[in-house]
């Protein structure tokens, strides 16, 4: 018996590794976007292993009516922007940061956005409850939220959603 394979069999197995591998990452994206999902939020970046797999990954998300951009290659590797719509959630819906652990004697953290005449900004401000923070309007929609940087997502506590 030798150890030598046909060029059909050798195509056979290559192929096999590509459709393992394909789905692979297809599951890591569906479960990279039901993460975002759970934390509220209606985009999700991913970055492909190889430029084949992220045209792969980019019709097969568009097919199921996700909205994709390529952000671009780098090393062989290719990033995708990925969002979608959730009709039953108002993304106008407005949400309290409060920081856990920030209480001392001039109240409590909060983060909101800084809306200025050239840039936005995220900051802190202190609050003695709830109603003073909506009273001095430290407060910021889902849509904001959605496209905050990493460190205002992670805040914990969840956001508190107000009226």
């Amino acid at each position: 018996m030798s150890n030598y394979i046909t060029a059909k069999e050798a195509y056979e197995k290559t192929q096999a590794k590509v459709v393992e591998r394909r789905a692979f990452e297809l599951k890591n994206v569906y479960d990279k976007i039901r993460e975002a999902v759970n934390a509220g939020r209606y985009r999700a970046d991913y970055i492909t292993s190889n430029i084949e797999i992220g045209d792969y990954i980019f019709n097969h998300l568009v097919v199921d009516d996700y909205y994709v951009e390529m952000q671009g290659i780098t090393d062989g590797n290719l990033g995708l922007s990925i969002s979608w719509e959730d009709v039953e959630d108002d993304p106008d819906r407005r949400y309290i940061l409060l920081m856990d652990d920030t209480r001392n004697e001039f109240g409590q953290v909060c983060v909101t956005r800084h809306h200025g005449k050239t840039s936005d900004s995220w900051i802190f401000k202190c609050v003695n409850n709830m109603s003073e923070a909506m009273n001095f309007d430290y407060t910021v929609t889902a849509r904001d939220l959605e496209d905050a940087p990493d460190w205002v997502k992670a805040i914990e506590p969840e956001p508190v959603e107000v009226n």
